[in-house]
């Protein structure tokens, strides 16, 4: 019951999260572009506030219930490989809590940006960089864990399991990036959580 409670508020972080991404920026007439940034900027400046802050405040509930969801790797390793799994838990905590303060930085790109002070954009963007790669940094040695456990078989799942881990899906990015600006601007800017949305797929039917 515990493990099941788990997965399904991972799912609903995930979906609750994609959801702050296209509240964000999402615009059906995105021009896509090589700097990916720009056109969300450009999207987000002109949105109303309301939708910023929605979309912004998003983050953190997300980021809780995503927190949650992670208690399964701990739920689901074998009892004597639970250090590993604690370790593995409390690196993807800690990567969606800054996940999420990344995330509701967003907002800020939208608000001060329409009022044209360069040297206030140059600073959001500059520390919205550092939030991105500490971030991002987490993220990975955190998915780069979850699979190490699931190849190791220190878990209950089946090693197949391993190619709807985040940490493989995440390497189709290259080829998400070739698809065209409607699409893109979806499956682009709502990557990591939609990785996540079909690894919890995928761990409800392997394992229930």
């Amino acid at each position: 019951m515990l493990l099941k409670l788990s997965i399904y508020t991972g799912l609903v972080g995930a979906f609750l999260l994609f959801c702050g991404d296209m509240i964000l920026y999402y615009n059906k007439d995105t021009i896509k572009s090589d700097d990916w940034l720009s056109p969300l900027i450009d999207n987000m400046v002109k949105e109303s506030r309301i939708r910023l802050y929605i979309g912004s405040l998003i983050g953190p509930l997300a980021a809780f219930l995503y927190s949650i969801g992670f208690y399964h790797i701990v739920l689901i390793t074998k009892p004597e490989h639970s250090l590993l799994a604690w370790i593995s838990f409390l690196i993807n905590c800690l990567a969606i809590i800054y996940g999420g303060t990344y995330h509701s930085y967003f907002a800020n790109l939208g608000l001060i940006f329409r009022h044209g002070s360069k040297a206030c954009s140059d600073e959001t963007l500059n520390f919205l960089n550092i939030q991105k790669n500490i971030a991002f940094g987490l993220q990975g040695l955190g998915f780069f864990t979850m699979a190490l456990l699931i190849v190791m078989s220190f878990t209950i799942l089946a090693r197949w399991m391993l190619i709807f881990t985040p940490l493989c899906l995440i390497m189709l990015m290259p080829l998400i990036n070739k698809l065209p600006s409607k699409a893109h601007i979806i499956l682009h800017g709502g990557w990591t959580n939609i990785i996540s949305i079909i690894y919890y797929i995928a761990l409800i039917i392997a394992i229930f």
